[in-house]
Order: structure tokens, then sequence, then C-alpha cells
């Protein structure tokens, strides 16, 4: 089994890769969906976020407020430092469970698809790295179709690594301002080496 990761900016198109992938047969792991299980249904996590962050980052259920944690950590940066420490180990945690379930089910390819995979230190996980690009304007114009605004986008591009330094640890790089069949064909052909012992 071959396990890949799958990172780049926000707005760069990964999940539309791992869609891809998916389709042609790979199993894809998302990171921001585990970050987002863990916020509604872990306890622990939960009481160390609002101690640390107070209550008014939950909603009137009680639940974590994902929107206002966002607002919170991405205007101070040793907030969103807190926030990573607590959450990544758990994330890590869940993505070596479903990487051992894969393993021993006989899953070919693995793709983990995970915007901080250099930052959170999970590249020791993957057997290569997929990098997802795109220019500046066109994440702008992708995280304003999702309802960011300019200075939203701006906020959480600034706590990114830059598109330099994550082609640093790059097997392979996806520019995704191409039409989606391109894109395919791009994908495809990757995982063909993959399957051909090539990463």
């Amino acid at each position: 089994m071959k396990v890949i990761g799958l990172t780049g900016k926000i707005g760069s198109g990964k999940t539309t890769v791992a869609s891809i992938a998916a389709r042609h047969g790979a199993a894809v792991i998302s990171t921001d969906e585990i970050g987002h299980r863990l916020l509604a249904a872990n306890a622990g996590l939960r009481t160390k976020l609002t101690d640390y962050f107070g209550s008014s980052i939950l909603d009137p259920a009680g639940r974590i407020d994902r929107p206002k944690l966002a607002e919170r950590v991405f205007r101070d940066l040793t907030a969103l430092e807190f926030l990573n420490k607590a959450v990544h180990p758990l994330i890590q945690q869940k993505i070596e469970d479903i990487i051992r379930d894969n393993r021993e089910s006989g899953t070919g390819i693995v793709i983990i698809e995970a915007p901080l995979l250099i930052e959170a230190g999970w590249a020791g996980l993957v057997d290569c790295i997929w990098v997802t690009i795109a220019p500046r304007e066109i994440l702008f114009k992708r995280l304003a179709d999702r309802g960011y605004t300019r200075e939203q986008a701006i906020s959480r591009l600034k706590t990114q690594l830059s598109d330099r330094r994550r082609l640093q640890f790059a097997d392979s790089v996806l520019r995704t301002d191409t039409s989606v069949s391109r894109l395919e064909q791009r994908v495809v052909k990757l995982l063909t080496e993959i399957q051909a012992g090539k990463c």
C-alpha cells in the first residue's frame, strides 16, 4: 500500500484532486473532516478549548462553534498555535488508525488530504507528497465563492506555508488552474505511476 500526502494552500484544489482520486479507487482521509468530528464529539478537547478560550466559542447548545473559534485563532497566532497543539495529536492518532485499517483490508492507495501536512509534522506518515497550487487571485475567488471575505481569506493564507516552501517537499505538483478534465488526466497519470511502483 502507498500513502500519499496531498497538501496545498486553502482554496488550492486539494478536495477536487482528492475527489478525482477517490473516483479512481484511492481511499481518502480528510484531516479537516477528522478535525471537525473531534470538535463536535470529543468532550476532553471541548473542555481544553473552553478552558483556554472561554465559553464565547460555544453555540447555544454548548457545542464548539467552529466559525467563532476560527475568528479567534486567525486573529491571534498564539491562540492558533494552542489550538493546533491540542488538536493535531488527536488527528494524527486517527490518521494512523485509518491507515492501519486500510492496510489490513488490502487498499492499494491511501491519500491523506491535509492542508497542514508539513506544518503538523505528518510528512513522516506518507510515502510521497502531492502539492496543489493555483495563482493567488484564483485562491481569493474560490474562497469568496465559499463565503470568505477578502480579509478572512488573507488571514488564513498568511498562517500557511508559502508555495515556495511547500514545493520543497513535493514529489509531484498539481496546478489546479485548469479544466477538471485536464486535472483528472494528471491525477490518473500519477495514480498509475504509483501503482507501477513510482512515487
